[in-house]
């Protein structure tokens, strides 16, 4: 399982993630909600943990702009408000539960379970170019029998040209959508896209990311 925690109060997701760890569940972090939206967008997760008071975007917000997604999580809201109208508003933006704050993590866990287990499940969602393979449902890149050790920015970049190929994308849209929250070095993006190419040519012997998303990217 593979969700994604968005919570502000950085103690209470640390503690909430060693403990899904334990589990056995991996957890994607977001301390802000403009964060997570983006986090949801460019990566697949079976749930979303999601506060409601978070800065730039609530939590009520981003659950209202899943449903323009393919395949949005099941929604989990964790909150200290405990008024009925928080509630029936979280329910109606397609949340599936509703944890109020504070709360007992084997609690958390057991509900996680629960709503995830109650899904359909979903169609695996699976881009390939010539022999290269990538799920995006378990995130893996492979070619044949062997598969590719991307780091969490190299595994957005690769996704988002994935999703637009055979398109064009745009210098300023990757950054935008890696580096949403602060400035990005041009450096960064450099050294971030040459590592990606390395990885990619060393794996399929032939000179990759062209093919996904066009000219500007070289």
């Amino acid at each position: 399982m593979i969700v994604l925690l968005a919570e502000d109060e950085r103690n209470l997701a640390a503690l909430i993630i060693d403990y899904l760890a334990a589990e056995g569940i991996e957890c994607d972090y977001a301390d802000n909600g403009k964060m997570a939206l983006h986090l949801v967008e460019v990566n697949h997760y079976d749930a979303l943990i999601l506060d409601i008071e978070m800065p730039y975007l609530d939590g009520f917000a981003v659950c209202s702009k899943l449903s323009a997604l393919a395949h949005p999580p099941a929604v989990m809201f964790i909150s200290a408000r405990t008024h009925l109208d928080d509630k029936l508003t979280a329910f109606s933006l397609g949340a599936l539960d509703y944890l109020t704050k504070p709360f007992e993590l084997a609690e958390l866990v057991a509900r996680l379970r629960i709503l995830t287990h109650s899904l359909i499940p979903q169609t695996p969602r699976i881009f390939e170019l010539d022999s290269l393979h990538i799920d995006f449902n378990l995130r893996l890149v492979m070619r044949g029998h062997r598969s590719l050790t991307l780091s969490p920015k190299q595994w957005q970049l690769l996704t988002l040209l994935a999703h637009n190929s055979p398109e064009i994308v745009k210098k300023q849209v990757i950054l935008a959508h890696l580096w949403p929250d602060q400035d990005a070095n041009p450096d960064m993006y450099k050294t971030l896209l040459n590592r990606l190419r390395k990885i990619l040519t060393t794996l399929m012997k032939k000179r990759y990311l062209k093919q996904f998303a066009g000219l500007e990217l070289l």
